[in-house]
């Protein structure tokens, strides 16, 4: 029995509260069956849940936590919550004696409390029983009620003197579930108690690799989903800016490095990306934490494929399109900096037919943005590296005007025509301002390949357009193209 309290805060360590990672699941089995036992036991003796509910307000160390093992197996999920002895536990003041306990326990200096295991094992099962008795549909009452309680300012207390990766975890997971079913005073209440700073807490290096690769799922979830309902909801940018202004650029950034695991890395990448992109003025602070050094070292050939994909979203966020109001780094300014650190080399290896097709995607977009910079220091790096060359060979192999490249199999053909316009960019954006490049063009037979894309009626009038302005435009600057696009109209 004293298992279930000792690793509980593990085994319900997980991004929601209502899902477990896989090793809290194969855990939970075990737990599952023992609760089972448990609850029958318990709920065999008459009137045994006022008495335990009142043992866990008022018994002393020892019988809190018996009471609290004992409650928590009657209240829990699997395997399926037993309503009637739920709902008799919560008549009898459960929720009241449960907030007490840990408001109690807040109340105490974090010294006593942080390294007292038998403490810590209460609060694991305390969250955990708050956790399960408002978890489900229909438990907004109960969220109502904790909050009206003070729940939301106990909890907030609370957090600071666990110490359990899991029980913080949880904690906060419950903290962002009220957000979404307590209704909107509720949400206002955990928006102000400061749950972005709890959040960006959870990314801190005292916690495990694991435990930060959740704390960045879960921000990146929140913020781009508030309500966790509906895909069409708008992002919260009051709470990217929160998460922004507490620190989190920083902590993500560090997780960017090498040291971790790809799917640590790629989560972390993620989140940066959905903060940038919903809220743009924070490019510039996330840029001051150093984040041209960390995207570029993400791309190296060294690094797994996963993680250069993610390094190629991170480039393409950062500097791509216009970053809003507030003090921001430039398009032109973010490629000149990407493009000084190395960049280029990185993602003409990327484009590579050696690679996985997504990770060419990826490196293809990431480009075009550099590209359409049209800055002279970043256009000579894509010329001098060979991204040109490269890029028009895989205009011709996707117009099958070359052989075709295998590497390409799989990809769908909305796909293969978005690759197509942004070979087709990158060239363009190479020419246009610049009659040195627009002579390589030229010699190289690039011209006839833009003019195929910007005539072809498979594609969108709207998507070709760009592509015949950057023709139209080097026509005014170099005859040679427009000889070759008159031959090519007489033909």
């Amino acid at each position: 029995m004293r298992r279930i309290g000792e690793d509980v805060q593990e085994a319900f360590a997980s991004g929601k509260p209502d899902t477990l990672t896989q090793k809290g699941e194969d855990m939970m089995q075990d737990y599952l069956k023992q609760m089972e036992v448990v609850r029958k036991k318990v709920l065999q003796q008459p009137g045994i849940l006022p008495e335990l509910v009142r043992q866990l307000h008022s018994g002393d160390s020892e019988m809190k936590i018996k009471a609290a093992e004992m409650l928590f197996c009657v209240v829990g999920q699997g395997p399926g919550r037993d309503v009637d002895a739920t709902r008799e536990a919560l008549d009898n003041r459960l929720l009241e004696a449960v907030l007490s306990v840990m408001q109690a326990t807040a109340d105490t200096p974090a010294t006593q409390v942080r390294q007292n295991q038998d403490v810590q094992q209460l609060m694991a099962l305390l969250v955990a029983m708050l956790t399960q008795i408002s978890v489900e549909e229909g438990d907004e009452a109960v969220i109502q009620a904790a909050a009206a309680l003070g729940g939301v300012k106990t909890l907030r207390s609370a957090f600071d003197v666990v110490s359990g990766d899991g029980t913080q975890q949880n904690l906060v997971s419950m903290l962002w579930h009220w957000t979404v079913r307590g209704g909107s005073d509720v949400r206002q209440q955990i928006m102000d108690c400061g749950i972005a700073e709890l959040q960006v807490s959870l990314l801190g290096l005292q916690h495990s690799p694991v435990q930060r690769q959740m704390a960045a799922d879960q921000l990146a979830a929140y913020v781009a989903y508030p309500n966790q309902q509906q895909e069409d909801q708008p992002p919260d940018t009051r709470l990217a800016e929160d998460l922004i202004h507490a620190g989190a650029a920083m902590a993500l950034i560090e997780m960017l490095s090498s040291e971790y695991h790809e799917q640590v890395r790629c989560s972390a990448g993620q989140a940066i990306a959905t903060l940038a992109t919903v809220c743009p003025s924070s490019k510039a602070k996330i840029i001051a934490m150093g984040a041209y050094h960390a995207v570029v070292s993400t791309m190296q050939p060294s690094e797994p494929e996963s993680v250069r994909q993610c390094g190629a979203m991170l480039l393409i966020t950062l500097a791509a399109g216009d970053p809003g109001e507030g003090a921001v780094f430039t398009q032109t300014e973010a490629a000149v900096r990407f493009t000084a650190m190395g960049v280029i080399p990185a993602l003409a290896e990327m484009l590579s037919p050696i690679n996985e097709a997504s990770t060419r995607v990826m490196a293809l977009q990431a480009v075009a943005v550099l590209a359409s910079s049209f800055e002279e220091r970043v256009q000579k790096a894509l010329v001098s590296t060979g991204i040109l060359s490269a890029t028009l060979d895989l205009l011709r192999v996707l117009a099958g005007r070359m052989e075709w490249d295998s590497s390409l199999d799989g990809l769908k053909q909305p796909t293969l025509i978005g690759m197509r316009l942004k070979c087709a960019e990158i060239l363009g954006s190479l020419g246009v301002e610049n009659p040195a490049n627009i002579k390589l063009l030229v010699d190289s037979g690039a011209i006839p390949e833009l003019t195929v894309v910007a005539s072809d009626t498979d594609i969108p009038e709207s998507e070709r357009d760009p592509v015949m302005r950057m023709l139209h435009y080097m026509c005014k600057i170099d005859q040679d193209v427009l000889a070759i696009l008159g031959a090519m109209m007489s033909d």
